[in-house]
């Protein structure tokens, strides 16, 4: 569909100033969009939620308690590390 639409939508024939202000404009509805997402995943999650992940750094399996919904991630406890997990790579226990 994406493809479609550029193919319709010439962006060969737009000034820069087009162009940027295009761009402006679609990096906006992007953030807002995401951030839209990420809100109805961490209403999903409830304080003291057990959680697991997967650790971006070990590639392995983590486990803990959310301690804090932040506006973008959830603060979760592992042990005695806490993890700041983007709502979309968890998964309540």
């Amino acid at each position: 569909m994406a493809r479609n639409f550029i193919k319709e939508f010439n962006l060969q024939n737009l000034s820069l100033e087009e162009l940027r202000e295009l761009s402006k404009q679609a990096r906006a509805v992007y953030i807002q969009k995401t951030s839209v997402e990420t809100f109805k995943d961490l209403a999903k999650f409830s304080l003291g939620d057990k959680v697991s992940f997967v650790s971006s750094r070990d590639q392995l399996v983590k486990t803990g308690v959310i301690e804090k919904l932040n506006q973008k991630t959830a603060t979760v406890l592992v042990g005695n590390v806490h993890w700041r997990v983007s709502p979309c790579f968890l998964s309540k226990v």
